[in-house]
This record gives C-alpha cells, sequence and structure tokens, in this order.
C-alpha cells in the first residue's frame, strides 16, 4: 500500500485535478488513513482537495455522478473532526445534491450505468452523517433502487454497465466491482436500520463473483468469458477484494467461504506490484471489458488496491486497525 501510494502521488505530481479517476485513487487515500491512523495519507488527501478548490469536477454539469466522487474524499476529510469552521468542505456535496433533492429523478435516468453507484451514493450517505439530514438518505435510497432494477440481471445475480447491455451475458469486472464496493462504503455511514437490503445484495453478488475468480486471484475483465480477455485485470480485482474483505470483517460475509478469496485477491495484486510501487494490469477507462497490460497503470487501479488493503487491516468491526508496520511517511525516508 505505502509503494503503490507513494508511486501514484509521485506521478500524480500534486496535480488538482478532480476527475472520477483521481477521485477513485483518492478515496483510497482516505480509506488508508482511516485503517492505519498514518497522517501521510491525511495529508496527502488534504493537499490534493485543497488544490482542486474542494469544488466539483465540472464536465457534464453537478448531477453527473462522476462529478461527485471527489466529494466523498472532502466528507471523508470533514468527518475526521467535524466542525463548524470547516463547513466549506460541504460546500461542493451540498451543490450536487440539492438541486437533485429539489428537482429528483429516476435513479435509471441520473445513476444510468452502473458505476454511477460507486461514485455517488456513498457521498449522499456520508452528507447525510455530516448534516444530520436524513432527506439525502431519501434521495440515495429511491434513486439506488430504481438504478438497482433497470440494471441488475437476476438470472446471473450481477449488473448490466448499462441498458447497451441488458439481455445478454456482458458483464464488467470494474463495473460489478464498482457496485459492489460502492454498498461497502455507503453502509459505512448508513443508519443501521436501514442496512438489510444493501447487504442482501451484497451478500448476492458476493456469491456471484466467487466463483469466477480465477486460480490466480484475479478476476478478468469480462465476467463470464474469462478467455475474452485472458490477461489479468486488477481494478475489478481490487474492487472485488475491498467488498470481500470489507464483507467478512464485518460479519456480513462468512470467513470460511469469502475469506479465502480475499487472500488470492491480495496476493494477486501484490503480484503485479513492482519494486516502484507502480500497479500494472489496470484496464484503462472504458465502458465494458477489455484487454489490459502489464505496463498499464492508472490512479483508478491504485485506489482499488488501496480500499482492499484498508479492508484487510480492519480485521473486526469496532476495534482499532492493527499497527501498520513501516508506516509510508517513514518508509519514503
Amino acid at each position: 500500500m505505502a509503494r503503490v501510494a507513494r508511486r501514484q502521488l509521485a506521478d500524480l505530481a500534486g496535480s488538482g485535478q478532480h476527475d472520477w479517476v483521481r477521485s477513485a485513487f483518492y478515496i483510497g487515500v482516505t480509506a488508508a488513513h482511516a485503517a492505519t491512523g498514518d497522517p501521510f495519507y491525511g495529508q496527502a488527501a488534504r493537499r490534493w482537495a485543497e488544490a482542486a478548490g474542494w469544488t466539483l469536477h465540472p464536465v457534464k454539469g453537478p448531477r453527473f455522478a462522476d462529478n461527485q466522487a471527489c466529494t466523498q474524499v472532502y466528507l471523508d476529510l470533514y468527518l475526521q473532526a467535524p466542525s463548524p469552521g470547516d463547513a466549506f468542505m460541504l460546500a461542493a456535496a451540498r451543490a450536487a445534491f440539492d438541486p437533485m433533492v429539489a428537482a429528483p429523478q429516476p435513479g435509471r435516468v441520473d445513476w444510468w450505468w452502473c458505476d454511477a453507484l460507486f461514485m455517488a451514493p456513498p457521498a449522499l450517505a456520508r452528507l447525510a452523517t455530516a448534516t444530520a439530514e436524513p432527506r439525502y438518505l431519501t434521495l440515495l435510497e429511491e434513486m439506488f433502487w430504481d438504478a438497482k432494477a433497470h440494471l441488475f440481471a437476476d438470472g446471473h445475480r450481477l449488473f448490466h454497465r448499462d441498458a447497451r447491455f441488458a439481455g445478454g451475458d456482458t458483464f464488467w469486472s470494474r463495473g460489478n466491482g464498482w457496485v459492489l464496493a460502492g454498498i461497502a462504503r455507503l453502509l459505512e455511514h448508513l443508519p443501521a436500520s436501514r442496512h438489510a437490503p444493501y447487504l442482501e445484495l451484497l451478500r448476492t453478488m458476493a456469491e456471484a463473483i466467487l466463483p469466477l475468480q480465477g486460480a490466480d486471484g484475479f478476476w478478468r475483465s469480462d465476467l463470464l468469458h474469462p478467455a475474452a480477455f485472458p490477461d489479468p485485470e486488477t481494478s475489478g480485482t481490487g474492487l472485488f477484494t475491498y467488498a470481500l474483505a470489507w464483507g467478512v470483517a464485518r460479519g456480513a460475509l462468512d470467513r470460511n467461504r469469502f475469506q479465502p478469496a480475499v487472500e488470492r485477491g491480495w496476493r494477486a495484486l501484490a503480484s503485479a506490484v513492482d519494486e516502484d510501487g507502480r500497479l500494472g494490469w489496470v484496464q484503462p477507462v472504458g465502458h465494458q471489458p477489455g484487454p489490459a497490460r502489464r505496463d498499464d497503470s492508472f490512479p483508478h487501479g491504485a485506489g482499488a488496491l488501496l480500499l482492499a488493503g484498508s479492508a484487510l487491516l480492519v480485521s473486526e468491526p469496532d476495534q482499532p486497525p492493527p499497527s501498520a508496520g513501516t508506516s509510508p511517511s517513514a518508509a519514503r525516508h
């Protein structure tokens, strides 16, 4: 985790760009900070948020879920130590979601692709926690379940990436990884009384992906047709490993059944990291299964690895995280 974080931060070189690709990385950074307590991660996330001006990514407008992913980082930073003086950290999330509360649309309209279920719902759950305003949870739940009704294939227990794939058997690893990881992240800030349907969906999807993991620990990009793109793929593998580890740690998934898959997934991810911390085999930006090469390395893959490692560090709910060993802030010297 330390090597990957340092390398990715060096590659970004202080960039304040806050599109979904970089937001997905810094979501992993804030998760690593929560799991390890190492200020290296928290300071890196805050520098990025400051460089981004605590704003939404502007392309395609404030309702576009990809643009809202950055607010997860801002909200995580705020929730570390909420203070009225830090209310500016909430401004971007309010700017994104208040118009949606005022003029709601069905989930399938605003969240018409499955990736959106990672980008936006965890932010809404965090905003509800930060503000104690349940209207954000109402919006989240109405939109989430409508999007699920539109994209979920009951027979396969997996999500189509979008309506173009409905009726077929193409199920994208990273797309389904976004959904599972998004469920885990929204549950972290959802009242316990609302957990049941999300936990049921998490368990349903976990059962579906478990037999699809390769013997080498990787999930292939095309889940039901692994031979179509037989090379490893680390972004989907990282998201699945995170969601399964999260579920095991919190008792939502049976440890004896799922922990071996978590450990295989983590070993696979670690094998794809070179000595400089560069994570390879990350499928580039796309919307469907596709190839990945050993030299393909992108921030969203590094973020997925950090999420997975963070979930592995937190072995049980309501317990302090174990020592992370050599911290990245120490190791970089």
